[in-house]
């Protein structure tokens, strides 16, 4: 018989389904379904196939020998999901909990501090310093946009969005312009592959930064997975980033970046105090409290994630901390975060079986995670399991019997916590 669902005070949710004993074929034409800190909810989902073997059988053993074993199997089910999605959703609590912690420390870390400095200067007399080199920057705007044009424009449109020209994404000022010349659409390498560039070749302070201060943090991503790594001044300039893309030397504050996730993340970093960081304008940014219950105004926030322009519209997240001296931020540390690694935890066979699936749901019932069993892309889409997922966000935890994708199947649920935000 079905059971009822289950209410838990956990801050974790899971949602699991499953049928009655068999697991059948994932559905190839199921609709795909889509982290920081909001209310998410972490789903498993296990189709079943007909129950047409268990009643054949049943009808040779007798009516309440099925009913009996069929509740025996039920309950075994219930118990696998609900473990599999708890485990599931403490290891991914602790790995979130281990990034914020590496981005506090990295702020904290007197490399970091020496490295924005070194950054911010050479990012101030940029146009200067390549004309004193012998490099003309009035032509850095035209060189960028040919490189746009040529290189991005079909990856843009690819990841859905709307190509205007390779000018609209250029920054506005002319040390922002004289960077991604040199760094961007200079540099000899790839797309995808410019963080393989240590020094531009005119010798400015830029430069020497560059090359004293890029090959430790790139090491650093590669060591710890992020996506990427970013530095800003306190006026909200990229004045850095491993991988160079088109973010890199943009503003915070305006531009065609200023309204992104990550720059509303940036600002509200920026902000002095735990008051002046809830009128910075960055919504569902939070923090993690302190023993007391206050949040320290040098922990890293984190935001919820949103298709980002900087890397083709795909979905993206980050997490952030000030960078302070003397009790006043000098600047911001952030990462975007991998979702491939919470892909890896959510998408773990043990205890899913064929069909099984555990994955993260936002508000508005959008995937943060992409399923396992569909090959495409899922993040950022709807879930089949939106419904779960809402009361999850509630504080509930629960199993029911469903149908998802015109299947008999099982949903385990309850909620999770990203870092302060409910999933």
């Amino acid at each position: 018989m079905p059971n009822t669902p289950q209410t838990t005070t956990d801050r974790t949710s899971i949602a699991s389904t499953t049928a009655s004993t068999t697991a059948a074929k994932p559905n190839a034409h199921a609709p795909r379904t889509p982290l920081s800190r909001r209310t998410d909810s972490i789903g498993v989902r296990t189709f079943a196939v007909s129950v047409s073997a268990i009643i054949a059988t049943s009808i040779a053993i007798g009516y309440a020998a099925t009913r009996l074993a069929r509740s025996a199997l039920l309950e075994q089910q219930q118990t696998m999901f609900e473990a599999t999605l708890a485990s599931r959703a403490t290891s991914i609590e602790q790995t979130l909990a281990t990034m914020r912690g590496q981005v506090t420390t990295l702020a904290a870390d007197p490399s970091t501090h020496a490295a924005l400095t070194a950054f911010s200067a050479g990012f101030a007399t940029a146009a200067d310093d390549a004309r004193k080199a012998g490099h003309d920057p009035a032509h850095a705007l035209a060189h960028i946009t040919e490189h746009h044009d040529r290189e991005l424009a079909k990856r843009f449109r690819d990841g859905g969005l709307n190509w205007s020209g390779g000018g609209a994404i250029v920054p506005e000022g002319a040390n922002a312009r004289a960077l991604q010349e040199l760094y961007i659409a200079s540099n000899p390498n790839a797309v995808g592959s410019k963080h393989k560039l240590d020094r531009a070749d005119l010798d400015t302070p830029y430069d020497r930064a560059h090359a004293e201060h890029h090959p430790r943090i790139r090491t650093m991503l590669e060591t710890f997975g992020f996506y990427d790594v970013f530095l800003f001044n306190a006026q909200g300039d990229a004045v850095y980033t491993v991988f160079k893309e088109t973010d890199f030397a943009s503003s915070a504050t305006h531009g065609c970046y200023a309204e992104s996730n990550l720059s509303k993340l940036v600002r509200t970093a920026l902000a002095t105090d735990a008051g002046a960081r809830d009128a910075a304008g960055a919504p569902n940014a939070t923090g993690a409290p302190n023993a007391a219950g206050a949040r320290d105004a040098t922990d890293a926030l984190a935001c919820d994630f949103a298709p980002y322009t900087a890397s083709y519209g795909a979905q993206a997240g980050f997490i952030a901390a000030p960078i302070v001296e003397n009790g006043k931020p000098i600047g911001v540390v952030a990462v975007q975060v991998p979702i491939d690694r919470l892909d890896a935890m959510c998408g773990l066979a043990a205890g899913l079986g064929e069909t099984g699936e555990v994955f993260l749901v936002g508000p508005g019932g959008s995937n943060r995670t992409n399923l396992r069993l569909v090959k495409s892309p899922t993040v950022g889409t709807l879930s089949p399991s939106a419904a779960f997922a809402a009361m999850a966000m509630k504080g509930e935890s629960g199993f029911a019997h469903t149908v998802i994708n015109d299947r008999e199947s099982m949903a385990a649920y309850r909620p999770f916590d990203f870092l302060g935000q409910k999933w």
